[in-house]
């Protein structure tokens, strides 16, 4: 099952400035939530993903190939991995860009996602809201690491789970509201035949 992403969202510094933050590749993985490098190898990476899903996280392991074009203020990544039990497998394909705006900058992702075993179900559920976070949370990061103040970087070493448990309970909802519809239908057509 393939997700297919493409969201932006602005950041308030220049897009030099930011890709300064992108091209170094620990710096860049350090605003993604969750993420950590456990090895680096020339242009790729071992590393891993903690995804927050309710009370329980989830954790993905993986390596990732990265290929940075400075004139173009890009980053080309692929990636494959798997859940910590071998038996979700993920491999991924994404293009980030900086491009500048009237007011700092744009970050662009365009990605596609392809999700095998038992969590596929929830990446076709909610894999696109859970890039939309994530995306936002990074940006926030982003924008932490480029500020000259001396606060408390934004961190968290997780993905928000309220704002996906928020997600997941309309998506629920709307699903048993549909089997209630359903339900009520037939039930209708049942009288009706008597």
């Amino acid at each position: 099952m393939s997700i297919e992403v493409a969201e932006s969202v602005a950041i308030s510094r220049s897009a030099d400035d930011a890709w300064q933050v992108m091209r170094d590749v620990e710096e860049m993985v350090g605003c993604i939530p969750g993420a950590s490098i456990t090895q680096m190898n020339g242009d790729s990476f071992h590393g891993t993903l903690m995804v927050r899903l309710g009370p329980s996280m989830v954790r993905f392991s993986g390596v990732a190939h990265v290929l940075l074009d400075d004139v173009a203020r890009t980053a080309s990544i692929r990636a494959t991995g798997h859940d910590e039990r071998g038996r979700t497998k993920v491999q991924a394909r994404a293009s980030v860009g900086l491009e500048p705006a009237a007011e700092g900058s744009l970050l662009t992702v365009t990605a596609a996602v392809d999700v095998a075993g038992p969590l596929a179900p929830f990446a076709r559920a909610g894999g696109r809201e859970v890039t939309r976070i994530m995306l936002a949370d990074f940006a926030a990061q982003l924008e932490s690491n480029l500020s000259e103040s001396a606060q408390a970087p934004f961190r968290d070493d997780s993905l928000n789970a309220g704002r996906l448990a928020a997600f997941v309970m309309r998506r629920a909802a709307n699903s048993w509201t549909d089997r209630l519809r359903l339900i009520i239908s037939r039930a209708r057509a049942w009288v009706g035949r008597l």
